[in-house]
């Protein structure tokens, strides 16, 4: 059991429950931080695979500053989109981050961008299901959800 403070003395007992349950509904009450900085972590590693890429192939056509803040703006969008749980809306919604961030920083045709987006995805969708596989057989512990 999780052991939740009083703080019936500044609101109502009902809305205290109320918030609690709220936000233990969107994050989770299994989930443990070391989890959301794991998650955070690769995320992180997706955005600086994204831009590698995209940098290889493209020629920057705005400030450096200006691109770092999209990229973390994007990543971070991501991040909160993933705790929703939904792989088909994490699809989607990594599909357009990437491709907006594409176009608003990249000299590219719009018909690549659809190319090289979806090779993108390709590669990281496998590498997760491939990072999935491995830690399922290392710690069985682990649920894997395909």
């Amino acid at each position: 059991q999780i052991q939740r403070p009083n703080y019936s003395c500044l609101f109502g007992q009902t809305e205290i429950h109320r918030l609690q349950e709220k936000i233990f509904t969107l994050f989770g009450e299994h989930a443990m931080i070391w989890e959301l900085l794991c998650y955070a972590f690769c995320f992180a590693a997706e955005g600086v695979t994204a831009w590698t890429y995209f940098e290889q192939i493209y020629e920057r056509t705005t400030k450096l500053r200006y691109a770092i803040g999209l990229f973390l703006l994007g990543y971070t969008l991501l991040f909160g989109i993933s705790q929703i749980g939904n792989i088909i809306v994490n699809g989607i919604a990594f599909v357009l981050i990437n491709g907006c961030l594409l176009v608003l920083n990249y000299n590219c045709k719009k018909r690549a961008v659809f190319l090289q987006i979806a090779y993108l995805t390709f590669v990281m969708g496998a590498t997760e299901i491939l990072m999935a596989l491995l830690l399922s057989i290392f710690f069985h512990s682990l649920h894997l959800i395909l």
